[in-house]
């Protein structure tokens, strides 16, 4: 019988060992999914859409054990449904789940003692230095395996020696949220042909409402712009944009640069940066106007830039140009369409 705590911490550390361990006891069956594991499975991909931490209200204080056995049940749920839409989604999907655990790591109590936990859970041997303040030591091999996913883990800003990164306690939690991320996106399934068509019927019925869709209502050089498109690394500073959060410099001529490219009109490009800190419309459209009808014609950096920047949150990502990934997701996507009509 696992206790409140064992399943608390399995809901908000889903990568971790005690949720797998928890799900195959549970034994539950694709072909007779509860109601209410498929809608929270569905609340959880609306979620990854809109860019917003998945926290439910209702989950926070609550006692009963079958509630939050229902929401750990529902997160594989939420992975298969996921497995059946498109690849942009994959990306968005595997960001909450690393939003989301960042989001809980950073208000435990015991925050460090948390993340040794799920370090140990997730196999990642790790030593704790204590000099005045908590330092974790860990393999170089483990770390550069998802730094490029954070760029405050950056391996040219980390301390390394002997084959070894040095991170301080938050910096420590962030490893773990990138960790959380690929884990994620490389459990979603690539062959669909086990799981039930019913599943596969809800996946594609799945209404999205969201600040990132409303924006994209014109047409562009390539037609109807389409977010769904966008490769990875446009589609999170995008996000980042509308959910109001800090976009470096390099990352807010990258968007602009791309979004003028797919051809968005230059008043809806402003109107993207609206919700970012300290804001100023003047200093905004004086910067959008100056990429977008200066006598130089910008381009998106190449996808190497991009990854040298730490600007790529997908280290599966193959294309050269972000501009190239999109014309060729549009691509798959309007043949995709055609054959579903």
């Amino acid at each position: 019988m696992w206790t409140l705590d064992q399943l608390f911490f399995a809901y908000k550390y889903p990568i971790s060992l005690k949720t797998r361990e928890i799900i195959k006891d549970y034994n539950f069956s694709l072909d007779n999914l509860d109601k209410e594991i498929i809608d929270i499975a569905v609340s959880r991909i609306k979620s990854s859409y809109s860019g917003k931490e998945y926290l439910p209200s209702y989950i926070e204080h609550s006692k009963s054990k079958d509630l939050i056995l229902t929401e750990i049940i529902a997160f594989p749920v939420a992975k298969i449904l996921v497995s059946c839409l498109d690849r942009a989604l994959m990306y968005k999907f595997s960001e909450n789940v690393s939003s989301t655990l960042f989001y809980h790591l950073n208000r435990e109590q015991k925050r460090l003692q948390v993340a040794l936990d799920l370090a140990n859970e997730l196999g990642i041997k790790v030593d704790l230095k204590e000099n005045g303040e908590n330092y974790i030591e860990l393999s170089l091999v483990d770390f550069v395996e998802v730094s490029n996913k954070d760029p405050q883990l950056n391996l040219v800003n980390q301390h390394v020696s002997a084959g070894k990164v040095l991170l301080n306690e938050i910096k420590f939690c962030r490893f773990l949220a990138a960790k959380a991320y690929f884990m994620t996106f490389n459990s979603l399934q690539g062959d669909l042909s086990s799981i039930p068509k019913y599943l596969k019927d809800i996946a594609k019925g799945i209404k999205f409402e969201s600040a990132f869709s409303s924006n994209f209502e014109s047409f562009g050089a390539f037609g109807k712009i389409d977010p769904n498109a966008f490769p990875a690394c446009m589609k999170s500073i995008y996000s980042s944009l509308i959910n109001g959060e800090n976009v470096a410099h390099i990352a807010r001529f990258n968007i602009t640069t791309f979004l003028n490219s797919i051809g968005m009109p230059k008043e809806q490009i402003i109107a993207a940066f609206k919700k970012t800190p300290n804001f100023d419309e003047r200093v905004t459209r004086y910067q959008v106007e100056r990429i977008t009808t200066g006598n130089i014609k910008y381009s998106a950096s190449s996808c190497a830039t991009m990854r040298s920047n730490g600007l790529c949150p997908d280290k599966n990502c193959t294309s050269k140009h972000p501009i190239s990934f999109y014309k060729g997701a549009l691509a798959v996507s309007r043949k995709t369409s055609k054959e579903e009509k």
